[in-house]
């Protein structure tokens, strides 16, 4: 278990989470334990519910 934390917040008035996105979590994924936060409930396809 790694011992850095990164709270990455996102919002999309369309609910998506774009490719860039994603992209920089993989790449802080490596140093940290990353967690997203969503203004919604997230689907399993990386979109917004609701």
């Amino acid at each position: 278990m790694k011992k850095t934390l990164c709270l990455y917040v996102g919002y999309d008035k369309f609910g998506k989470i774009d490719d860039y996105v994603v992209d920089a979590l993989k790449r802080y994924s490596k140093f940290c334990d990353v967690y997203y936060l969503a203004d919604c409930i997230l689907t399993k396809t990386g979109g917004c519910q609701g």
